[in-house]
């Protein structure tokens, strides 16, 4: 799913704006809808792999853990602890806290 300009400046604007200051990484694996909720109505519903090449964006734009060369695979198949120190655990707590939520 390519991502139009209007739905481009929306997630790079507001989407970006959260993950910057929670860095709230999940693995996509974990849900069968991905969908970015966005100001004045707009909905942003992509595939895994959209959604994965839009986390690798915003982590290449942000330098994200040093890293300059992030690709959607990075995020597709799944963050790790060979990626993430301690990701795993970090992961499975966040998940709970989530649930806890709903």
């Amino acid at each position: 799913m390519l991502i139009r300009s209007s739905e481009s400046s929306l997630i790079e604007g507001n989407f970006y704006e959260f993950m910057d200051t929670t860095h709230l990484v999940l693995p996509v694996a974990w849900y069968d809808d991905l969908t970015i909720l966005l100001p004045n109505d707009y909905a942003y519903a992509g595939t895994w792999r959209a959604y994965s090449n839009v986390l690798s964006s915003w982590a290449n734009r942000l330098e994200w853990l040093g890293k300059k060369s992030w690709d959607y695979m990075d995020f597709y198949r799944g963050l790790n602890n060979s990626i993430v120190e301690r990701y795993d655990e970090w992961s499975h707590t966040a998940a709970k806290i989530i649930e806890l939520k709903q």
